[in-house]
């Protein structure tokens, strides 16, 4: 199929556009193209424009030729959010290529209307170009202002001096003119238009725009660096490579690593400045480095007299450091009224903020809140007014992820005190760095901060580096705008500090690595136009764009007056700063802090398996189960043949089905459980497993052929845990644990440090205990540890703890039984809720078989539940034991209304041997 040959100029020219604008941001020297870069789209638009009398299909091709090409140039730049959210990732770029065909439309738009050509392209371009990255960047779902078309001139700072005046986003208007001063000369030469003069009016307009910028640019730095400063902030920056989900670390030795890492790294430094001679006036961490709940008194009091987890365990030492001097700077949650549900047993409070803490030593801190939520990131703009339907749209784009965020009620500055004098500094988190108006607003309140410090976590880009770069080069504008220093301090880099000019002073520390930075900050006392009105020049050039498009201005006093109020409107709120700047909340109160399911979250509802009226409920079992692995449902037939463990007889024939089965849950189950129970003539059956889609396959039919007796490469294990899926590293470690070869103790210890990008803090946590479990079968005992710790897990971390019984159950752990008793009888407002008592009760059995009877009583209690997870997990607890009251409360739970239930109610049996008769 050939394309035809009126779309090969719209996609040749698209393509080279984008190819441009993307080269133009790339790390490198990159961004002296972003003068010429939109020119290939302005020529597309203004030759379609021309050619619109004749081919009323021209302007609608290049509309589409360009939004699809922008397409995969946003794709690309943009490609971390793949591992923040996979449906994400394409709304996005589709988003944001629209705006490169409204700008298509606009030009063609202006050059085919009456009058309009007169103008040069130059000057329509250049303001059709601001407008519409305008309505990009700061009007669509509250903006996102990233790659505006003049963020690369940051990299040559005497162009970008002007930015004081009309603001990052204003800049566009240097390439947009000269893009139109291109587009009118190719469009002169080919003969497509016969207005000569008019893109000499053009050139000679961006000529002038381009000298006037370059000229106030090398007057303003001469200006600046007249002389020495006056004053300087002596500031050590710590970037200690600390992943993005530290605040929900899957166990707490990683956590005390990372802390106790950081702490020492951060006395080293302030210890080899001291005896270099320097002072340091200020210590800067980045965002995200206190697991936890923050700092809040009332937070770590609460924590402190229940007993919970981390309390002040990493504050005291924080505040300690500080103490000895210099002060920290650092991000941290702050929650406002932290408590727990006695009923529901889990976090609430009040308010939760992302913070700030300057920290001058023990209870002596001051906090400032992030005022701007990141769109999508932190909030749902608009959207968030509707819980219901922000929730159906995380579920949709970022299952697990949760807005649980309040913006800060209004912008201040810390004070920093130091030999010279008090320093105000502002701080604006994570993306604020990015949003002129907000880092205007805290750079101009309470008497204006003399230098920013921007405290970011910019893990969320993973291993992609250029996203990092991207955002120092959007964020370093804000320095140029207010004539203000600024340092961003980021957990993964690149940390780096710029002057008021916009000059590199310090850094970039390399990307995820560890370091330390020395910035010795001039404190200028500049002044800033835009500091002072805002983003004034953007909004009237959007305005003036419009009324281009338009053709004219309407008539009539009213629509007049209208347009006047709209397009002063949103001039007052940008010059005016003051207060909160316009957000929502994200979330309602009480809410689990990380998000995680506990073990009474809700399941589908599904039809019960039929049982006979026949008074004989082992045979009845037996058939049930016989009947459940060949449910329609994969889960159903999972376990319905993980519980035909017990009988030899019924297995073997549900494993063969298995191991052919559709779904890839059911075949690994198949494999795990016929390797463990042994059965012959099984490798037939699971040699082609190993060349199976799902790798979780792979490592069981590794397993099963291990135990079969045949030779079988275990090399492709040690690729299966370090894999960012979680369900594969947890089954990798699994298989592993079995195969009782203690050769894999360095690959699984090295697995446990290795971070999951895409994984949710709660499989995160959920892997390492399988980890954990698979090295204490394997001989390292200190292991225990962390799974011990994880049996007193948050009460909303319910999987956790569940699966921590599992495992000590599992593993005969004896030193593990007061700890499970505590579980199950602990009373007041530490009683745990039903299911995690069953669990524990299940565990306890499995350690000291035969175990105290008095547990059945709570089996009981649980088949009586409501909640089919909590009756589940009680039938198997109830197997243990051969009172009449667990064989009547196993019988009714045999034809409960959930097929799950009756499944493990009829695995219970068949443990039992039968209603009556001894245990097995």
């Amino acid at each position: 199929m050939t394309l035809p040959r009126r779309w090969l100029l719209p996609l040749g020219l698209s393509a080279l556009g984008s190819f441009l604008i993307a080269w133009s941001v790339a790390p490198g020297d990159g961004w002296a193209w972003s003068l010429v870069a939109w020119t290939p789209l302005t020529v597309l638009a203004a030759w379609s424009g021309v050619r619109w009398p004749q081919d009323r299909s021209a302007v609608r091709r290049a509309m589409i030729a360009a939004f699809v090409i922008a397409i995969g140039r946003w794709l690309w730049l943009e490609q971390w959010i793949r591992d923040v959210s996979e449906a994400g990732w394409p709304a996005l770029a589709l988003a944001m290529a629209m705006f490169d065909a409204i700008y298509v439309w606009a030009v063609a738009r202006t050059e085919r209307l009456p009058g309009r050509a007169r103008w040069p392209l130059a000057v329509r371009a250049g303001v059709l170009l601001v407008a519409s990255e305008w309505l990009r960047g700061r009007v669509f779902l509250e903006g996102y202002p990233w790659f505006m078309p003049g963020q690369p001139m940051i990299e040559w700072p005497v162009l970008a001096q002007a930015a004081d005046l009309v603001g990052a986003a204003g800049m566009g208007l240097v390439p947009g003119m000269v893009a139109g001063a291109l587009a009118d000369l190719w469009l002169c030469r080919r003969g497509i238009v016969s207005a000569t003069a008019r893109w000499r009016r053009g050139a000679l307009a961006a000529c002038c725009v381009l000298v006037a910028c370059l000229a106030y640019g090398w007057a303003r730095m001469r200006e600046l660096d007249a002389g020495p400063p006056e004053r300087a902030l002596h500031l050590l920056a710590i970037q200690p490579n600390v992943p993005q989900s530290n605040k929900d670390a899957p166990d707490r030795r990683t956590q005390d690593t990372l802390m106790a890492d950081l702490l020492q790294r951060t006395r080293a430094a302030v210890r080899a400045e001291r005896q270099a001679g320097r002072r340091v006036d200020l210590v800067v961490w980045p965002e995200t480095v206190i697991p936890g709940f923050g700092l809040e008194p009332d937070a770590i009091l609460m924590q402190r007299e229940r007993g919970l987890w981390p309390a002040d365990r990493y504050v005291a030492p924080v505040e300690a450091l500080a103490a000895e001097g210099p002060p920290i700077l650092l991000g941290s949650g702050a929650f406002e009224g932290l408590a727990v549900d006695e009923a529901e047993r889990r976090y609430t409070w009040r308010r939760h903020y992302n913070s700030g803490y300057l920290v001058r030593g023990p209870g002596d801190h001051d906090r400032v809140d992030k005022i701007l939520l990141t769109p999508f990131g932190e909030t749902m703009p608009y959207i968030s007014r509707w819980k219901w339907l922000e929730r159906q749209l995380l579920d949709l784009g970022a299952r697990g992820m949760s807005f649980d965020l309040q913006a800060g009620e209004a912008p201040r500055l810390l004070e920093v005190v130091t030999p010279d004098g008090s320093v105000r500094i502002g701080v604006p988190i994570c993306f604020e760095d990015t949003v002129s108006r907000a880092s205007r607003a805290i750079a101009t309140c309470q008497g204006g901060a003399e230098a920013m410090v921007n405290l970011s976590n910019d893990g969320w880009f993973g291993d992609f580096d250029p996203g990092r770069v991207h955002h120092e080069q959007a964020a370093r504008w804000r320095s140029v705008e207010l004539r203000r220093p600024l340092v961003r301090v980021a957990n993964t880099g690149c940390s780096a500090a710029f002057d008021a000019s916009g000059r590199r002073i310090a850094g970039p520390l390399p990307p995820r690595s560890t370091g330390s930075m020395r910035v010795e900050v001039p404190l200028v006392p500049a002044r800033s136009l835009f500091a002072a009105v805002g983003d004034v020049a953007s909004w009237s050039m959007t305005f003036l764009g419009i009324l281009l498009v338009v053709g004219r201005v309407p008539r009539g006093p009213v629509v007049a007056a209208a347009i006047a109020v709209l397009a002063l409107v949103p001039l007052a709120c940008d010059a005016a700063p003051k207060g909160r700047l316009p957000t929502w909340s994200s979330r309602d109160q009480s809410v689990t802090p990380d998000g995680s399911a506990t073990l009474s979250d809700g399941r589908p509802v599904r039809a019960a398996l039929a049982v006979s009226a026949s008074g004989d409920d082992r045979s009845n079992a037996e058939s049930l189960l016989e009947e459940a692995s060949r449910s329609p449902d994969a889960m159903i037939r999972a376990i319905a043949i993980e519980a035909m463990e017990p009988n030899p007889a019924l297995l073997e024939p549900a494993v063969r089905r298995g191991l052919g089965d559709p779904n890839p849950g059911v075949r690994f189950v198949a494999a795990m459980v016929g390797s463990k129970a042994g059965l012959e003539g099984l490798a037939p059956l699971v040699e082609p497993l190993r060349m199976d889609a799902n790798e979780s396959v792979q490592a069981s039919a590794i397993l099963a052929l291990h135990r079969c007796g045949r030779k079988v490469d275990l090399a492709p294990l040690a690729r299966m845990i370090f894999s960012p899926s979680a369900e594969v590293r947890g089954n990798a470690a699994m298989v592993l644990g079995e195969l009782g070869n203690r050769t894999a103790l360095p690959m699984l210890s090295e697995a446990l440090l290795t971070p999951m990008p895409r994984a949710l803090p709660a499989q995160v946590r959920v892997v390492d205990l399988q980890i954990g479990e698979a090295m204490v079968k394997l001989g390292d005992t200190a292991q225990l540890e962390p799974i011990h710790a994880a049996l007193f897990s948050r009460s909303d971390q319910g999987e956790c703890i569940g699966l921590a019984c599992q495992i000590v159950g599992s593993l005969r752990d004896q030193s593990a039984i007061p700890m499970l008793q505590r579980l199950i009888d602990a009373g007041g407002s530490d009683t745990r809720p039903t299911e995690i008592r069953l669990v524990a009760a299940v565990a306890v059995m499995h350690i000291l078989r035969p175990g105290p009877s008095s547990l059945a009583e709570l089996g009981v209690l649980g088949s009586q539940d409501s909640r089919p997870e909590v009756r589940g997990i009680a039938a198997r607890l109830l197997g243990f034991h051969q009172t009449p009251e667990s064989t009547a409360a196993l019988g009714r739970l045999l034809r409960d209304r959930d097929p799950a239930v009756q499944v493990a109610a009829a695995a219970a049996m068949l443990r039992q041997g039968g209603p009556g008769q001894a245990q097995r």
